[in-house]
């Protein structure tokens, strides 16, 4: 209890009186509210103050009773959410959400988890409440639901925000909590950290004998110190271990192979560019039968003639239109002379009277 873990919901307490209004009809819900007041004694102060803080009413006398008295406090309705809330024959509880709502009261929605005490998936609800408060003004399900868990460790965090959900205000664990803290971080400060100044005790000055520091008259002589040569004593000098001549000679050396080097490489390249020069330059071989190795000259294929212009083929379009024409308007004469013929034949033998060769009736 003494380690305080970031993010842990800890204990609330009521700041102010409050009243908790549960509906007689929405079974369960006052075991809920009796569980919350329960939490509520956590908070900073007694257990008493608290106690009387917190205040259970029913809701059905608080709000439809004509001489009700009069509510202490912040008055919050504590909505207990299962598979059986709004299916009540009467419809209590859905007239006093609305009853609430319309008083500017507080809703706290708790969701029952367990399925062994009415646990039920959150669609549910929108199935079994009633359309006019998932409506506007009243917009019931706007506020989050603090879902409530079977088990006591959770079921605890979960009544901690439904106190939150009320008005509450967190509570710090106390002076001795943040005592701890500060001595467990100040512990590992001192294992974490590295001496610096760590001396090896081979390098340590050896102990200092009083009784042969003092002398017999009375006066302390303390030893000489050692000179300053034995401290660099083994140690070689810059004379002893460097030599100028030396380091010419050796960056000479370094240099002559260098140039060397070039030397060789630029050889190389220019024997290998005299024979590149050779190869290219030497006569092809004669191949068997007197023939050159070297392939005749492809010769180029013959450019493609030339097609006719555009106002070649415009011309040619015109006169191919034209022929069309001719053609059709022969075909249009034929036609009418055909019928002209027909049309005459026709008429004479409407004006002779008869059939050819046979005289005509008197």
């Amino acid at each position: 209890p003494g380690v305080a873990v970031p993010g842990e919901v800890g204990p609330f307490a009521l700041s102010s009186p409050i009243t908790v209004l549960v509906c007689r009809d929405n079974k369960g819900a006052f075991d809920v509210a009796r569980e919350v007041k329960a939490v509520a004694r956590e908070g900073r102060g007694s257990a008493a103050t608290n106690a009387e803080a917190f205040t259970i009413r029913e809701a059905d006398d608080a709000l439809e009773r004509a001489n009700a008295a009069p509510l202490q406090g912040r008055a919050v309705l504590l909505l207990y959410l299962n598979e059986k809330t709004f299916l009540d024959p009467s419809g209590t509880v859905a007239r006093i959400v609305q009853t609430a709502m319309d008083r500017g009261m507080a809703i706290a929605p708790v969701a029952e988890q367990d399925p062994a005490s009415g646990g039920c998936a959150f669609r549910q609800f929108f199935q079994q409440t009633p359309q006019v408060l998932q409506q506007p003004p009243y917009k019931l399900f706007d506020t989050l639901a603090v879902p409530l868990y079977p088990s006591s460790q959770h079921r605890k965090v979960s009544l901690r925000h439904v106190l939150r959900g009320m008005g509450a205000q967190p509570q710090s664990g106390g002076g001795m909590r943040n005592v701890f803290t500060a001595a467990v971080l100040s512990c590992a400060r001192c294992l974490t950290r590295k001496d610096s100044r760590r001396i090896e005790p081979a390098a340590a000055e050896p102990p200092i004998d009083r009784q042969k520091v003092a002398s017999p008259g009375g006066t302390a002589s303390l030893p000489e110190p050692a000179p300053p040569e034995a401290a660099t004593q083994g140690v070689p000098t810059r004379a002893a271990s460097y030599d100028v001549q030396e380091e010419a000679d050796a960056l000479a050396l370094h240099r002559e192979r260098v140039l060397k080097s070039l030397r060789s490489r630029l050889n190389a390249t220019q024997v290998a560019d005299s024979l590149h020069t050779r190869h290219r330059d030497a006569p092809a071989p004669p191949l068997p039968g007197g023939r050159s190795s070297k392939s005749p000259p492809r010769l180029r294929p013959p450019p493609p003639p030339s097609g006719p212009s555009r106002e070649g083929l415009a011309l040619e379009r015109v006169a191919r239109i034209r022929t069309a024409q001719e053609k059709r308007l022969q075909v249009r004469a034929n036609s009418c002379k055909s019928v002209l013929a027909h049309a005459e034949g026709a008429g004479g033998l409407a004006r002779g009277g008869g059939v050819e060769g046979e005289p005509l009736a008197a």
